[in-house]
C-alpha cells in the first residue's frame, strides 16, 4: 500500500515542521540532497510533501544539514511512527494494537535513567556539549560543589562554563544558598559562591541568581538543554550520591522551563547578593 495512504497527523506535522526549517535556510532542493549521502531531491521532496515518513537516520542527517538538533524533533518522529504503524495494522485488518494509541493530547519521549554520579555527568556533560542555543542549570544542595569528589561532576560543571565563554550563547544558573536564622548556614558554600563569581565575571553570556535556601533538604535540580532535552537529578543521603533522569521531548522542557522561571524571578543576580552579604556583615 503507498504511504500516502498511511499519512496522519502527526506526519503532516512533522514534515510541516522540516519545511519551515528548510525553508529558513539557506539551502535549495539539490544542494540539501546533495548534503546527504544516499538521499535524492525526489526523496526529500516527498518527505517534505509528507508522502514519505522517514527514518530516524535520514530525518537525523536532513537535519543535521540544516544545522538543527535532531533530538528537538524525536518526540514528533517517534509519534509520527507509531501513528503509522498503528494505521497500517488497521489497513491489513489487525485485531490487536500492541503499540499504545495516542490520545490528541499525548505523545511519545525518549527517557533514560542514570543509576550513578559518573553515568549522570557523562551523559549531562556530553549533551552540554551538543547544545547550539541555551542552556539553564540550577545547583540548590546542602553541600558546596567542591565536596564532589567524583571528577564527572567537576568536569560538567566546568563544561557549562566553557561552553558558554566559547559560544555566547545564554546559560541561566540558579544556585541554592542554605539559609538558617536569616544568615547563610555554610561557610564554605559562601566562600565558594565569591570565589565562583570572581571566576566568572568575564562571561558575558553567563547569568547566575542566588536562590536563599531554607528547606534543609537537596532540591531536584535541572538542566535545560534548548528547550528540547531536561536533566533532572535526585540527590542521595550524603554529598556523594546522585542519580538521575533525561527527558527528550520539547513541552516536557518547557514544562520544567516555566518551573525554572519561577524560581529565576525569586533569584537576586549573584554579584548583588554578594554584595548585600558583605553590607550586612
Amino acid at each position: 500500500m503507498p504511504d500516502e495512504l498511511h499519512v496522519g497527523p502527526k506526519q503532516q506535522e512533522l514534515a510541516v515542521v522540516l519545511d519551515q526549517v528548510f525553508t529558513r535556510s539557506d539551502l535549495n532542493m539539490t544542494r540539501l540532497a546533495n548534503a546527504i549521502p544516499g538521499v535524492t531531491r525526489q526523496t526529500l521532496g516527498r518527505i517534505m510533501n509528507h508522502k514519505q515518513l522517514p527514518t530516524w537516520e535520514t530525518l537525523s542527517a536532513i537535519l543535521g544539514a540544516l544545522h538543527q538538533d535532531p533530538h528537538r524533533f524525536k518526540g514528533l518522529w517517534e509519534a509520527a511512527s507509531l501513528e503509522r504503524r498503528q494505521a497500517k495494522r488497521k489497513a491489513n485488518g489487525a485485531t490487536s494494537t500492541p503499540d499504545l494509541a495516542l490520545l490528541p493530547n499525548q505523545e511519545t519521549m525518549v527517557v533514560s535513567h542514570f543509576e550513578t554520579t559518573v553515568e549522570f555527568y557523562s551523559a549531562a556533560e556530553k549533551a552540554v556539549r551538543e547544545a547550539r542555543e541555551q542552556i539553564q542549570v540550577t545547583y540548590i544542595r546542602e553541600y558546596a560543589p567542591v565536596r564532589y569528589a567524583n571528577p564527572a561532576a567537576a568536569s560538567y560543571f566546568e563544561t557549562v562554563l566553557d561552553w558558554a565563554r566559547s559560544t555566547d550563547l545564554s546559560v541561566g544558573r540558579i544556585i541554592g544558598m542554605p539559609m538558617s536564622d536569616g544568615v547563610a548556614a555554610d561557610a564554605e558554600m559562601l566562600a565558594w559562591l565569591k570565589d565562583h563569581c570572581k571566576s566568572v565575571s568575564d562571561i558575558r553570556s553567563y547569568d547566575a541568581r542566588v536562590l536563599e535556601w531554607t528547606v534543609g533538604a537537596d532540591m531536584t535540580n535541572l538542566c535545560i538543554i534548548d528547550m528540547s532535552r531536561v536533566f533532572v537529578t535526585f540527590s542521595g543521603m550524603d554529598s556523594q550520591t546522585l542519580y538521575g533522569d533525561l527527558f527528550e521531548n520539547a513541552r516536557t522542557a518547557t514544562n520544567y522551563r516555566r518551573l525554572f522561571d519561577q524560581w529565576w524571578t525569586r533569584g537576586e543576580k549573584m554579584s548583588r547578593y554578594l554584595d548585600r552579604i558583605d553590607r550586612s556583615v
